[in-house]
């Protein structure tokens, strides 16, 4: 794995004039720490090198209940870490990673790694950042299944019938400063008996 430093200069230097130089920032620290990891544990070990590297505050981890399923009173079944990201013009944006620790027998994977500015970075600069850093190793949603949200397979992995494995936009993510765009890696292998099993399919 390259060093996040590297990646995210790199970006900075092939950045257009007209884009955000925060959004570049960002989708590279996200694409080194988030998506680049091929186990739950990897993905972990990933946050955690990046949170030393660059001295994120770590705010908590442990177990928790699924992000995205359950609710806070649901069962424990996933790992939870959270850092405070050290960005100063974006002081309060957070990097979260969630993984099941251990696998279960019908659920193998349901990791989710997503980071949340803490100003609207734009999700259009975010957008044009991901095509531009991934290429053509992911391949754009265009069914509009999904509301206030954009989605990216990675190309190889949907070629092969697997869409658990996708980066998304999220719109409309309140926080304290508005409602900034929030961008989440999402990574599931996951039996048939769980409804979130629907958001491995590919759409038609």
């Amino acid at each position: 794995m390259r060093p996040v430093a590297t990646v995210i200069a790199i970006a900075l230097m092939t950045t257009t004039c007209h884009a955000h130089p925060l959004a570049a920032q960002v989708v590279a620290l996200f694409k080194e720490t988030c998506t680049e990891a091929t186990t739950p544990e990897t993905l972990i070990a990933a946050g955690e090198k990046s949170a030393a590297v660059w001295k994120w505050k770590l705010i908590g981890s442990g177990p928790a209940p699924l992000p995205m399923l359950h609710m806070a009173s649901g069962p424990k079944i996933s790992y939870v870490m959270q850092w405070e990201l050290n960005f100063p013009e974006m002081p309060g944006s957070t990097l979260s990673m969630s993984i099941v620790r251990p696998p279960l027998e019908d659920m193998n994977k349901y990791s989710v790694c997503l980071i949340q500015p803490n100003i609207e970075l734009g999700a259009n600069e975010l957008a044009q950042q991901i095509d531009e850093q991934f290429g053509s190793s992911v391949t754009k949603d265009v069914s509009g299944r999904y509301r206030d949200e954009a989605g990216w397979f990675f190309t190889s992995e949907k070629a092969a019938g697997n869409c658990g494995r996708t980066i998304v936009t999220l719109f409309h993510q309140m926080s304290s400063r508005g409602t900034p765009t929030t961008l989440l890696f999402r990574d599931i292998e996951i039996a048939k008996k769980w409804p979130a099993s629907e958001m491995s399919k590919c759409p038609p």
